[in-house]
């Protein structure tokens, strides 16, 4: 809804309220429909003195009103007293005021029935002077008003653009946003919802609950891809050996899952006598097996190494390598090969 106020400071003597001489009138305020102000020339007043016999009792305004439009109208006195009057052209012609209506001091909320000019008639009541030839009445007054546009509403379609719903639509005041009339986010298999924007493809207007809606609009809801989880893996050991000796190198192998892990790196970690964590040892590459995928690796007890228990595990796929994206890390249980 347009709202337009004003406010203006004026002094006005008179000779005697004569609420139906004539005056002149002053220049109109005129808005459109929807509330959007088109031109506006504020009523201007210097205020004359009125004696006996004059014709002129009222400073006098005009105000050009569409039918639905809303004024409201106050009277402040600063000095001396006065009423205040509408006339309205359904009632009466402009520059006449035969059929005024309205209450001294303030009309609120006065909806025009008719698109036309209004009339706004100020009138002083307050005797400044003595009764006899120079008797004048004097208010020093100050007007107020607001004019509204009669409510207008604007509907936004909300376009799933793929997802669920497929449309939905919602309305809200001309120049307001949408705030809780916002749908519920819809949903999309595979994708996370990350928004409304003018365009399809996001090349357009961002639109969020605070946008203020201006006229009717179809949005679309941007989506963005879920990333795919990463493949289950599974990954075994064993070997041929449990207790071995200096320069001898039992095999360690096993096989992996899925198939399609063939070329990818796995790596495989030693736990040495005495020690109480796993060291790199090796990456191997799994490869196609009767069908299915496997890996091997030897491992040497060379000259100089600890006698004692030795632990082995393998993970699928190798940490840090390329070939590991897009599949989920495994490990094996681990195993043990004496060196005597």
């Amino acid at each position: 809804m347009f709202r337009w106020s004003a406010r203006l400071l004026v002094a006005a003597c008179a000779a005697g309220v004569l609420l139906c001489a004539p005056a002149a009138a002053h220049a109109a305020v005129n808005i459109t429909q929807k509330g959007v102000l088109s031109s506006l020339v504020s009523p201007t007043s210097d205020g004359v003195s009125y004696y006996v016999g004059s014709t002129a009792a009222m400073n006098r305004y005009t105000v050009r009103l569409q039918t639905g439009d809303t004024l409201s109208l106050g009277l402040t006195a600063s000095s001396g007293g006065g009423n205040l009057y509408l006339t309205t052209p359904a009632l009466a012609p402009a520059g006449q005021c035969t059929a005024a209506i309205g209450v001294p001091g303030a009309i609120t909320g006065y909806e025009a029935a008719v698109t036309g000019t209004y009339t706004v008639d100020i009138s002083p009541t307050y005797l400044m002077n003595p009764p006899g030839p120079t008797q004048q009445y004097f208010f020093a007054y100050t007007l107020s008003w607001t004019i509204e546009g009669p409510e207008t509403y604007e509907t936004v379609t909300f376009d799933g653009n793929g997802g669920t719903p497929a449309s939905v639509s919602a309305t809200t005041t001309t120049n307001t946003a949408m705030g809780a009339k916002m749908p519920a986010n819809p949903t999309r298999t595979g994708y996370i919802f990350a928004g409304w924007n003018t365009a399809a493809n996001g090349s357009g207007t961002v639109l969020a609950s605070s946008t203020l809606i201006a006229a009717d609009i179809t949005v679309y809801a941007q989506w963005t891809a879920v990333a795919s989880a990463d493949q289950a893996t599974s990954i075994t050991i064993r070997s041929t050996a449990t207790t071995t000796y200096i320069g001898k190198a039992p095999i360690l192998s096993g096989a992996v899952t899925p198939n399609a892990m063939q070329g990818v790196n796995i790596v495989v970690y030693v736990k040495k006598p005495g020690k109480a964590y796993w060291t790199y040892s090796s990456n191997r590459t799994a490869y196609a097996l009767n069908g299915a995928t496997a890996w091997y690796y030897k491992y040497t007890f060379k000259k100089g190494m600890t006698k004692g228990v030795y632990y082995f595990k393998a993970v699928a796929p190798a940490p840090g390598f390329a070939s590991s994206a897009g599949f989920a890390r495994s490990e094996s249980s681990a195993i043990s090969i004496r060196l005597r």
